[in-house]
Formats: C-alpha cells, structure tokens, sequence
C-alpha cells in the first residue's frame, strides 16, 4: 500500500473557537493516528492547525476517521464516527499538483480537520499553499464530560466559555453572537459551491492566488499553464493577482470582497442553480492602475462596488 509523507492537523472559523476532546484518522489495517487536541482552535476555516510530529514519517492514507469536540460559541458537544472518500485522497495524493513554489509536481502534506458550527466538519488536503476540500460530514449532538474540555475548577463553565469567546472574537463579535446568535444560514451559504472561474483581461496575468469562504485556497500560473482545472467552487474570499504590463513591469493586485455584497451577486445570478456557468472577470486598467472586478453570465453583469483593491508595483 502507498505511503505518504504527510502530518494531521485542525481548524475552525476564527470567530467559532472549538476545542476537540479526542481525534483520530483510522487507517485500513486497523491503526490509527491522532489529530492533535487540547488546544482552542480559532486558526481560520481550512488554515493549517497545530503541528505535531507523530507517527512514522511515511503513512498511509486513512480510511476513515473518529472525532468529538465541543463547540464555545454553542455550548455544546458533537462526536462522530465517518468513512473518508479513501480511493478520492489516495488518487489525489498519487496525481499531486504543480507546486506554485517550485513550478514542479509535488503531493500534499497536510490532512486539515476543520469543525464548524451544528456539528458540520470538512476535511481538506494542503500542500505549498494550495488547500483542497474533498469531504463535508455532519456530526450528531453529544453529551460528554465537561472534564474533558478543562480540569480547571476555577472558572464555572460559563465563565469558562465566556473567556474563550472574549479571547478569540472581538467585541463587534461578541455583540453580534450576543444578540444574533450563530448564523447558520450564513455558513450554509459559504459552503455552497458555483460553477465559475476567473477571468483577467486588460494585461497579461502571471499567477493568481484564488481564497474562497469554503477553505479552499487554489493557484493558477498562466505562465505555464492557462488551464483551469477546477470547475465548481465557492464563492471568492480574496484574490491576489501578478501580472505584468506592456512595458514588462510587473503588478500585484489584492481584491478583498464585501461578503453581503458578494453573497448577493452569486445567488442572483446564479438563481439558485449549481450548473450555471459564470465567470468572475478582472480587468486590469493599465492607466489607472485599477482593477474592476464583475460577475457575468451569458446574459447578465453584476459590477462589485464594494470591494477592496490594491495595487502595488513588484
């Protein structure tokens, strides 16, 4: 069986700490590996955790993987028991990708467990940047005891979450989970997937960096390669982009999109349909040194006003 050079680790929205009890990745021939724990986990949705060194240093690819955490922002416990996509990892681990570091084929090294609210939970695989979501699981409501989360008999668990909360959100997020509570629709809304992709026109693009509200972070190098080899995605967090003008000097672009505003153009003009192809087109105006950013089908424009751009010279 193929073996992999690659380590375990956690995540969870900044703003929704967690803290898992106990987590283990389960292989095929009955052995395990745990996913480390006994920390708050408020690192971002698909970023890379805590590193442990554990295990031997080629793996193999689990199967399957066990979990229960508890949830601050909820006050409460989930646990779970899920069989991964095995033969989906292993062909991805096989196939690798382009690294964008050393423009050469590499795999992934990282397996990143990610926890959210009402028990959902994602799994991604991580390599020289790129993040790829390739499970959602949704665990079931638990009863554990609060011992596990801290032996601290200091604070009252009340006290305790209230700590975590104070430490992680800031006060605009207190108030809004304060008063509002957690807004589900809102993380069903960043995990739902589109038919688009980018699109530059105006100068010729090197390198794009796409981050979308999914976790998933992916380049595209049109230098060697003009291929885009993703089709459905989430809808886009941020975006960096290089490219270079027809002197030859070279340009980074950073779009930061208005997420009431960007949620809004995605579901209208997509009316609700997971097929229906779209594109998210970045023009580059060389004389003004700006960038436009639209929404289009083959009927249909949406120009997003509120986001925020960046150029700087390389």
């Amino acid at each position: 069986m193929d073996k992999y050079e690659w380590l375990p680790t956690e995540s969870s929205f900044s703003n929704f700490p967690m803290r898992i009890v106990t987590g283990d990745f389960i292989f095929n021939d009955g052995t395990s590996i745990y996913i480390p724990s006994s920390k708050i986990i408020d690192n971002g949705w698909g970023a890379i955790g805590s590193t442990h060194i554990v295990g031997d240093k080629l793996k193999l690819l689990p199967a399957k993987i066990k979990i229960a955490w508890f949830s601050f922002a909820e006050d409460k416990f989930y646990s779970g028991v899920f069989t991964l996509p095995y033969g989906k990892i292993c062909n991805l681990f096989e196939k690798g990708f382009q690294s964008p570091i050393t423009g050469k084929i590499t795999t992934y090294e990282r397996i990143i467990v990610g926890m959210a609210p009402a028990g959902e939970m994602s799994i991604w695989l991580m390599g020289d940047g790129e993040v790829l979501l390739v499970a959602n699981f949704k665990a079931h409501e638990t009863i554990i005891d609060w011992k596990y989360v801290t032996e601290n008999t200091e604070f009252s668990r009340k006290t305790y979450i209230s700590r975590v909360l104070n430490s992680s959100l800031s006060k605009d997020q207190i108030l809004e989970l304060s008063l509002h509570g957690v807004p589900y629709e809102l993380l069903d809304a960043y995990r739902k997937q589109y038919f688009w992709k980018p699109e530059v026109i105006g100068s010729k693009p090197t390198h794009l960096w796409l981050k979308t509200y999914n976790g998933e972070c992916e380049y595209i190098d049109f230098i060697q390669s003009n291929v885009i080899h993703r089709n459905l995605r989430s809808v886009p967090k941020h975006i960096d982009i290089e490219w270079q003008d027809r002197f030859g000097k070279k340009y980074l672009g950073n779009l930061t999109f208005n997420e009431n505003e960007l949620l809004h153009a995605y579901h209208k003009l997509s009316t609700g349909q997971v097929d229906h192809e779209m594109k998210l087109q970045i023009e580059i105006n060389e004389k003004s040194f700006d960038l436009n950013i639209s929404l289009k089908d083959s009927k249909y424009i949406f120009h997003f006003n509120k986001a925020i751009v960046k150029v700087y010279e390389r």
